[in-house]
C-alpha cells in the first residue's frame, strides 16, 4: 500500500529530518519543501492535500491557493512551530503525532466537506 502524499510549500529549511521521519512512521510522504510557482500537475498527482507556509509571500501565498482551488486540491496554511503566547491554536508541521493527526483530520474534512481552512 502507498502511503499518503503530501506536498509542502515552503523554503527549504522548513522540514527537519526529525520531522520527515517523524512522519514517514506514521505512514505519510512528505514531498518537498518546494519553492514551486506553483506545484506541477506531475508534483500533484495523487497527493492528499498540500501544506502552504503562512509566512510566504502574499502574493505567493495567494497565487498557490488560487491553482490549488481550480484543481480542487485540498490545503492549508500551516506554520513550522506555534507560539503558545499568540492564544491560536494553528496548524504545525512537527513531530508530535497529535499535529500530524490534525492536519490529517482537517485536510480529510475539506476534501468532503469543500471548506477552506
Amino acid at each position: 500500500m502507498q502511503h499518503p502524499k503530501i506536498v509542502i510549500v515552503a523554503a527549504a529549511d522548513f522540514v527537519s529530518d526529525a520531522v520527515r521521519r517523524a512522519w514517514n512512521k506514521a505512514g505519510v510522504e512528505i514531498v518537498g519543501p518546494l519553492l514551486l510557482d506553483p506545484p506541477g500537475e506531475t508534483v500533484l498527482r495523487d497527493a492528499f492535500g498540500v501544506l502552504l507556509d503562512v509566512t510566504l509571500e502574499a502574493d505567493v501565498l495567494f497565487a498557490h491557493s488560487q491553482a490549488l482551488i481550480e484543481r480542487d486540491i485540498p490545503f492549508l496554511f500551516v506554520v513550522r512551530q506555534a507560539r503558545p503566547e499568540s492564544g491560536l491554536d494553528p496548524f504545525v508541521v512537527s513531530e508530535d503525532p497529535q499535529d500530524i493527526h490534525a492536519i490529517f483530520e482537517a485536510l480529510g474534512w475539506e476534501r468532503h466537506e469543500g471548506v477552506l481552512h
